[in-house]
């Protein structure tokens, strides 16, 4: 799983690399891309050979697909489903679900569309397990998602399943897909959002390198008493050193700045997110200098 890949390698700690590099940047504000939400869903897991619970990241040929330190293997039937708060800026809008009993299955013919184009995704029905208080889930193998409008067949085994109060839920991963129809959606913060793309980020660097890139750069505009007198343009040459963490670990001004626009910048530069630089696949840190145009 991306997020555990994540853990291990914050918990390295590579030869520090220091190199200063200068950003072109003259973007202040919000650098998050996408819709981020975050909403109340599902967690799913499976038991593997070990006897363990492991986290459900997809179905094929009705079977769970769990990741484990062996990496990804077919899990055991049973599935597990634990209430959690997610974040995603992909959704799969539902327009329509018909659903018919054939022989021991559930069959549903359900016309929908995807924010995005998605390969193997799958689904799941979750349900109260009648004989006690607590829930349990059936997976159903599907089509990839196009983007556009589509019809998809699922199928799920209805043993244990009861005829109503069952809920239909679309996975890609590990992760929940959104309904953007909920009324339960909040937007994400910063923070929430980016490490969701960190995970995709890595994911998608693998064994290469990458250099570090901004994620979230607000800078609020200073009083004007702060800045120096005239119209000439106020560009301030920041350098920071970015974590393997993304979050800016030390700031210091390459040019002498005023204590009172010093403390004003600081105060954003802190909250500053990036993708941190990737050597061989190993998070490191880098320190850069970038321009902050203020006028």
């Amino acid at each position: 799983m991306i997020f555990a890949k994540i853990k291990k390698m914050l918990s390295m700690s590579p030869k520090k690399t220091v190199i200063l590099v200068l950003f072109s940047l003259f973007i202040p504000g919000l650098l998050v891309a996408g819709d981020f939400k975050v909403f109340p869903s599902y967690a799913l897991s499976a038991k593997g050979d070990d006897d363990q619970w492991h986290q459900v990241v997809g179905f094929r040929k009705n079977k769970t697909l769990i990741s484990t330190k062996a990496g990804i293997i077919e899990g055991k039937a049973w599935v597990r489903p634990q209430a959690k708060k997610s974040i995603n800026d992909q959704f799969v809008e539902v327009i329509s679900v018909t659903d018919e009993i054939k022989d021991n299955n559930i069959v549903m013919e359900v016309r929908l569309k995807s924010s995005v184009p998605l390969g193997q995704p799958f689904a799941a029905i979750i349900y109260k397990v009648e004989e006690g208080n607590w829930k349990a889930a059936k997976c159903s193998q599907m089509p990839n998602l196009t983007g556009k409008e589509q019809v998809v067949r699922l199928r799920f085994n209805k043993k244990g399943v009861p005829a109503k109060g069952w809920t239909l839920h679309f996975f890609h991963g590990g992760m929940e897909l959104f309904d953007p129809t909920s009324k339960k959606l909040k937007d994400a913060t910063p923070p929430q959002a980016f490490y969701l793309q960190l995970a995709r980020h890595i994911g998608a660097v693998g064994e290469g390198d990458a250099n570090p890139a901004p994620f979230f750069m607000p800078i609020k505009k200073p009083a004007t008493e702060l800045l120096p007198e005239g119209d000439d343009p106020v560009v301030i040459k920041t350098k920071v050193r970015i974590g393997r963490s993304g979050k800016v670990e030390e700031s210091s001004f390459v040019d002498e700045v005023s204590p009172g626009l010093g403390k004003h910048l600081t105060a954003t530069i802190d909250e500053w997110l990036f993708f941190p630089r990737i050597k061989q696949g190993k998070l490191v840190e880098q320190a850069v200098v970038i321009p902050i145009k203020l006028r």
